[in-house]
């Protein structure tokens, strides 16, 4: 339901943690996403059951959100695998200074926190022939909450673009004291920093709205003929 510039989003949605994970698969730069978005964006990709509150408006972007399991995880964090389903907290701000056509600033931060019995973080390639995944700590027991925070940035000017991300992840885990086990904290970290350049002229097309970007529109159709 939307009372502009805010919104209140009720059910399956987006899980919008980080700039690449927030992006459709399709308007990407690379193939293959960044893999610190793969393995700690929460399941990105799938939708989440839960309730948020979104602002958007001046190229501003905010959401915050109650969010529990996805529907389906084809990757990355798998929360609640034997236990109980998990909750967590998600939260974005993103800020555009600059959204033109064919220039554009982004920056931004966002994190969650969320409490299930068991987690894992994973990241599988674009193409899963089979069962193999690029990084994969295993499941994670004994996890009482985590929380993860990252911040986010990109470039457009004309042809050229950059874009990176730097993030954290950090694990509470619960000891048992009657049985005599003991389970060490964990946090693992990771960060990308990736470019582009339209050797035809295009530009990566930033939309402020959704924090994201959007498809690139051809300057021109393609010609045989003309090589181009």
């Amino acid at each position: 339901r939307g009372f502009e510039p805010w919104w209140v989003i009720l059910g399956q949605q987006s899980n919008g943690i980080g700039l690449d994970a927030s992006n459709f698969s399709s308007h990407r730069v690379f193939m293959e996403e960044a893999m610190p978005a793969g393995a700690f964006a929460f399941a990105p990709g799938a939708p989440l059951m839960g309730v948020s509150t979104l602002y958007r408006q001046n190229n501003k972007y905010i959401r915050l959100g109650l969010m529990a399991d996805a529907a389906k995880q084809p990757n990355s964090v798998n929360d609640g695998a034997t236990g109980d389903e998990s909750y967590g907290l998600h939260g974005r701000f993103a800020w555009a200074p600059v959204a033109e056509r064919t220039r554009a600033l982004h920056v931004g931060f966002s994190g969650y926190w969320r409490k299930p019995d068991e987690t894992g973080f994973n990241s599988d390639p674009e193409i899963t022939l089979d069962s193999t995944r690029l990084i994969d700590t295993g499941p994670i027991t004994n996890a009482d909450d985590y929380y993860f925070a990252g911040i986010e940035g990109a470039l457009v000017r004309g042809p050229f673009s950059a874009q990176a991300e730097y993030g954290g992840v950090s694990i509470t885990r619960t000891n048992n004291q009657t049985a005599g086990s003991t389970f060490q904290d964990l946090g693992f970290k990771g960060y990308y920093v990736q470019t582009s350049y339209f050797l035809t002229g295009e530009s990566r097309n930033y939309y402020p709205r959704f924090a994201a970007f959007w498809r690139v529109n051809p300057k021109s159709d393609f010609s045989l003929s003309a090589g181009t």
